[in-house]
């Protein structure tokens, strides 16, 4: 039997939720896809890091409130790096979106970062292949997802998908038996 596990924003929140969602993903040899979400609140008070793209995205032309917020999102990411003990960086993706927001890339495209990312985070804590969805999901000119790849993106789609010829699909990993899924 083959399972996809959801996580949400909150269960990705953090470092130890992450140790937490390991313990889940390792603990059921089906669990074969993953699909995971940007970092949620930590605490009641706190911000999550879709909330942060959207605001950053929207002072995109302002380099000095862009830069506010997005110093926000990086630190979210660098600190579950760090708790994690993780040799990794996410310091090229964070430039990436740095020099593609002022190009007016999309709301679409600025909210899917915060899975994208953790979805690379995610992948290399879990110790996956990376593999990026736009490279195997195509979405046909009705806005329709073809058959093979309905079932897979299922869970996603449930969650909070919006299709629109914008979308940038969100990120995927693999490895043996395992993939991930991020949207």
């Amino acid at each position: 039997m083959i399972k996809v596990a959801k996580f949400g924003g909150s269960s990705l929140a953090d470092a130890e939720h992450f140790r937490k969602v390991k313990a889940i993903i390792t603990a059921d040899p089906d669990r074969h896809y993953v699909v995971d979400s940007a970092p949620g609140k930590r605490y009641k008070e706190d911000t999550k890091v879709t909330d942060l793209l959207i605001l950053a995205y929207s002072n995109r032309h302002d380099a000095k409130a862009f830069d506010k917020v997005f110093k926000k999102i990086e630190n979210r990411f660098n600190e579950i790096i760090v708790d994690l003990e993780l040799d990794f960086s996410l310091d090229e993706e964070f430039k990436k979106i740095r020099e593609d927001f002022p190009k007016d890339p999309g709301i679409d495209y600025a909210v899917s970062r915060g899975e994208y990312l953790n979805g690379l985070l995610l992948a290399h804590y879990l110790g996956f292949d990376f593999i990026d969805p736009t490279d195997v999901i195509r979405i046909d000119i009705r806005m329709t997802i073809p058959t093979p790849f309905r079932l897979l993106v299922a869970g996603a789609v449930m969650s909070r998908v919006q299709l629109s010829l914008s979308v940038d699909m969100p990120t995927c990993m693999k490895t043996g038996r395992m993939s991930m899924v991020s949207w």
